[in-house]
């Protein structure tokens, strides 16, 4: 592992995680009795910088500042089989990250545009997709057939209030993967 740049601890296990922006990887080191075993480690995007983990959920958020995104990993089945979910785009330069263990929401910092990104679990599923409307400040997201409306007040941060929750019918928008917006906000398209 070259220059390491984060480290992560999961408490049940003591199995440590460790970014590495030198080869864009995450080393996983289980400590079993004080012995330390190192096993192969997960790639990632390009300069991992921070790191949460999510017990809860079983998943490893990696930020990729080089990238600008953030590697989800499911680390239920580490360390042998530590499996990568997907990397899920925040904008340019991500440099930190927190979790709210309440809501299972991450939360993703750029010290270099002044913003913070927003993830919703469930990150396992395998339907996520989200869309933003500038003009009304408006999230879209889409996960396992139900597709949620937010609001997201930028004046004074104070987050995301959920304005719709929109079950969508059995049948050919219901295993969607993917959503987006026309340019006027008023239409969404499924995929």
């Amino acid at each position: 592992a070259e220059s390491p740049t984060a480290i992560t601890i999961e408490p049940k296990t003591g199995m440590i995680f460790i970014a590495n922006s030198g080869d864009n990887t995450v080393s996983i080191i289980e400590n079993e009795n004080g012995i330390l075993k190192r096993y192969r480690p997960i790639p990632v995007g390009s300069s991992p910088t921070a790191m949460t983990l999510d017990t809860n959920n079983r998943i490893l958020y990696v930020v990729n500042e080089g990238d600008g995104n953030v590697s989800a990993i499911d680390i239920e089945n580490c360390p042998k089989d530590c499996r990568p979910l997907r990397s899920i785009v925040t904008g340019k330069f991500p440099t930190s990250i927190a979790l709210d263990n309440r809501t299972g929401n991450v939360y993703v910092a750029s010290g270099k545009t002044n913003n913070v990104f927003i993830i919703y679990p469930p990150i396992h599923s395998p339907y996520m997709d989200l869309a933003f409307d500038n003009d009304t400040n408006s999230l879209y997201t889409l996960a396992s057939g139900i597709l949620h409306k937010s609001t997201i007040n930028k004046l004074n941060s104070t987050g995301i209030k959920l304005i719709k929750k929109i079950e969508l019918p059995k049948g050919e928008y219901f295993n969607s993967t993917s959503i987006a917006l026309d340019s006027t906000g008023r239409k969404i398209y499924f995929a």
